[in-house]
């Protein structure tokens, strides 16, 4: 069953159970968030286990742009009892059930904040689709009808650095529906302290709707001065060389990206290719 077939039926069943009129009771929350975190096992395993592969116990990562909490508590049982988790949710409905599934999960090294992360503090509206709940975005860029509008905080990722347990963070997860840049240029304290990698979404449409041209991104990502790969269909990470063939690519779908650097690749036992297009084992 391909990926794009099983989002379109997630979209159905989101579409009715998410009905304001219904949405809020706990049977109906329960099976939504069940029927997400079903799909996102079956179209993203690969990711998963690319994830897995970068984290060692005693890690202190952000996971921004959280959701309920598939990749959080993933992350969680990766970095193991001596590393912690910092998750960030705007979205009231989302944030409720990562919450609730923080606490049934037993998760104490995750800690939650009812927020969006950007290039400064200040309060935003979030725009959040009401019968997807995978697509909130603090620009003006849905184009579909009811859309719900919540007023809420918005901060820096450096904010949050005296909550590390070492004044920094070992690696950013980044999903924000097209404010990715954002919250790069409000993690500047938290780059200059070192990180091992980065994983972020990269969704042309989604970029250009927060006003930010992909092509230039790319460019932002790699004044970074760390190693960029994709990652394939098949969760293997390919040097990044031709941005504008990437772009391209793309078209309206999404990608990840991992940022690192060669030492982090080495301690990983990656091999960095020697060639465009080669595949790191």
């Amino acid at each position: 069953m391909s990926r794009t077939l099983i989002h379109s039926a997630g979209r159905m069943l989101s579409a009715i159970l998410l009905h304001p009129r219904w949405r809020h009771s706990k049977t109906v929350g329960w099976t939504y968030q069940q029927m997400y975190l079903l799909g996102k096992h079956i179209i993203e395993w690969r990711e998963v286990a690319a994830i897995w592969r970068l984290h060692t116990p005693g890690m202190v990562v952000a996971d921004i742009g959280a959701n309920v909490g598939f990749y959080t508590l993933q992350m969680a049982l990766c970095v193991g009892p001596t590393g912690r988790v910092l998750a960030f949710e705007p979205d009231p409905f989302c944030f409720e059930w990562l919450q609730y599934r923080i606490k049934q999960g037993g998760a104490i090294n995750i800690k939650a904040h009812q927020v969006a992360l950007g290039e400064r503090s200040r309060e935003a509206v979030l725009y959040s689709s009401r019968y997807n709940r995978a697509d909130n975005r603090i620009h003006r860029s849905h184009n579909e009808p009811n859309v719900e509008r919540h007023s809420i905080p918005t901060r820096r990722l450096d904010d949050f650095l005296p909550h590390t347990t070492a004044g920094a963070f070992d690696a950013l997860k980044i999903d924000v529906q097209g404010a990715e840049e954002y919250v790069l240029r409000g993690a500047q304290d938290t780059f200059r302290a070192g990180i091992s990698w980065i994983w972020i979404e990269f969704s042309p449409e989604h970029l250009r709707g927060a006003g930010t041209d992909p092509k230039d991104f790319l460019v932002l990502l790699g004044s970074l001065k760390m190693e960029l790969f994709e990652i394939d269909l098949w969760g293997q990470f390919q040097r990044l060389s031709n941005p504008e063939d990437y772009i391209r690519r793309i078209g309206a779908g999404y990608g990840d990206l991992l940022l690192t650097s060669p030492n982090h690749c080495q301690r990983w036992g990656l091999r960095i290719p020697t060639s465009p297009g080669e595949a790191i084992d």
